[in-house]
């Protein structure tokens, strides 16, 4: 215990430079990724790579890292790839681990109503709360309600198995039990009788009966996250080239990747984030094809494992594109919808198997030599068609603006000049675009006492009361913050206290700079201006925690 089967385009390729060997999979990002596919009231995320608190969206990515807070009278669903959560009022949950075997979750404050239907496929699933750890044994619906003080939970298992880890030992509830643990300890002998289901759990439970009757489940597996939202907002065909596929209700000049904006999400890079309630699955799954002068997302086979992709795109640029609009210095970027049977590369470093897994449903690889591909050279079935070509400046794409709102016009044949740059641009976000321009908005903050609060695990967890980046820097061992965090708790503890304090007068403080900023342009440079003293503050955090650790182990 610690505190703290369709037809596939076959194609042979030569290996793309940036890939590493076939035993590296540590260097692979998840296939697993989490999505807020409904919400309603105030609901905040803090990506792990930034300490800044921004309202969710039904687009945004979820992993390592990421927090989500639901604030009174709102609710949250989440999906990961096969389970889900659903989020009651006045709850905090951060993301401890999300990967291909394993998902560790951190639960300080409010209620939880977890799903899972194949805990097999899922690995390791844990629940961390400050007075017990809830991890499950067999697939099931169970239930966490935590005290706004941290100091009470009542952990329930409605269909399933599962052992609960506390300062005293461990115990294992089975279905239809609830153990109600305060202070770490079990307060009572032997289970309980489950607690009453609420009309909160009423609703979870109507969620998760809805989505197993999708008709969408006919066409792709349940791990594809976003899957649930197709149903309501287009209608599933078959084509004789592309077997099923799912065409969007959508206006004439609606094209993929056009209605949304472009956003740096580690450790994939530049990732879409879609506008539309349904955009999730075809954005980062499968490809697009234009048919009978429509769109239609093609899904691919249907595989064990779905893998996620930060955008299924291939990317325009260089000085033939710069010239045919009028940027002055600033430059133009342009993409296009990848089309089935065409190879995503992954511009981050992955393995040889990760190649061939994230392609697997819409491309057959028959070859794992990849050295010698060149994106420049390969015959983009879109590439240089105006209406499936996005062009905007590399301002609007750096800084999260809505793209739709500043497409460019670009002179015909124009697109035949521009280069194929692969499947990412070679820029980073600059330091004024911390926080993407979308989704700068004022959103509400979890009490500074539910952020600090330490939890029990079962297995070692990166500490609690740090931002998403330091948290993955000790779960991965750099740095030796466990270890410091165990022999020196509590001084490192009010040091976290301190942090957290900090933080939260910061945010008090811009919080009234905004409360009197009336223009939406002064509104604007107030946000941008927050995100990077929120940055610097945490680069800060960052390297007084170093500091400690090392201090500690010398």
């Amino acid at each position: 215990m610690y505190w703290g089967t369709r037809s596939l385009a076959v194609l042979t390729l030569t290996m793309v430079g940036g890939m590493t060997g076939a035993g590296t999979l540590n260097a692979d990002p998840p296939a697993r990724i989490g999505r807020v596919s409904y919400l309603t009231g105030s609901v905040s995320l803090r990506p792990g790579s930034v300490d800044v608190w921004m309202p969710a969206t039904l687009s945004y990515p979820l992993t390592t890292g990421t927090e989500l807070w639901s604030d009174n009278n709102a609710r949250a669903e989440v999906h990961f790839g096969g389970s889900a959560v659903w989020l009651g009022p006045k709850t905090l949950l951060d993301i401890q681990s999300l990967g291909n075997s394993e998902t560790q979750l951190r639960l300080t404050q409010g209620s939880l109503y977890v799903r899972v239907p194949r805990v097999g496929r899922s690995g390791s699933y844990e629940i961390d709360t400050p007075t017990g750890a809830l991890s499950l044994i067999q697939d099931g619906v169970y239930r966490v309600d935590i005290a706004p003080d941290g100091r009470r939970s009542t952990i329930t298992v409605r269909q399933g198995r599962a052992q609960v880890t506390t300062s005293g030992g461990t115990m294992e509830l089975a279905a239809g039990q609830s153990l109600l643990v305060a202070d770490g300890n079990a307060s009572v002998a032997a289970p309980m009788v489950a607690v009453a289901t609420d009309g909160w759990e009423l609703w979870a439970q109507s969620r998760y009966q809805a989505a197993d009757q999708s008709p969408s489940l006919n066409y792709v597996s349940p791990d594809l996250v976003g899957f649930e939202a197709l149903d309501d907002y287009g209608t599933w065909q078959t084509d004789a080239a592309y077997g099923p596929v799912w065409v969007p209700d959508v206006s004439a000049d609606w094209a993929p990747y056009r209605f949304g904006f472009w956003n740096w999400v580690d450790p994939w890079g530049w990732t879409w984030i879609d506008d539309a309630p349904w955009g999730f699955a075809p954005s980062h799954y499968g490809r697009w094809a234009f048919l009978e002068n429509r769109w239609a997302w093609t899904p691919g086979a249907i595989v064990d494992q779905s893998v996620y992709a930060p955008a299924l795109v291939g990317f325009l640029g260089g000085s033939g594109l710069d010239l045919s609009v009028s940027l002055g210095n600033g430059g133009a970027v342009g993409w296009f919808p990848l089309a089935p049977g065409e190879i995503y590369i992954p511009s981050f470093r992955v393995s040889q198997d990760y190649f061939r897994e994230i392609n697997r449903s819409s491309v057959k690889v028959t070859d794992m030599d990849f050295s010698r591909i060149d994106p420049a050279r390969i015959s983009y079935r879109y590439r240089s068609i105006p209406h499936a070509v996005t062009v905007v400046s590399k301002e609007t794409f750096t800084s999260g603006a809505p793209v739709s709102k500043a497409v460019l016009h670009v002179p015909p044949g124009a697109l035949t000049r521009a280069t194929v740059l692969g499947t990412t641009v070679p820029v980073r976000p600059d330091r004024q675009h911390v926080l993407p321009v979308s989704m700068s908005r004022s959103a509400s903050r979890p009490p500074t006492a539910a952020v600090t609060r330490q939890v029990v695990t079962s297995r070692s967890a990166p500490p609690a009361g740090t931002t998403g980046e330091e948290r993955r820097r000790a779960s991965s061992g750099k740095g030796g913050a466990q270890q410091a965090a165990q022999q020196n708790p509590i001084e490192r503890q009010q040091l976290l206290d301190r942090q957290a304090r900090e933080r939260a007068d910061l945010e008090q403080r811009q919080q009234r700079e905004l409360n009197k900023v009336q223009s939406p342009d002064l509104r604007q440079q107030a946000l941008q201006r927050h995100a990077q003293e929120q940055a610097d503050l945490a680069r800060r955090h960052d390297t007084e925690l170093q500091g400690f650790d090392r201090k500690r182990r010398g």
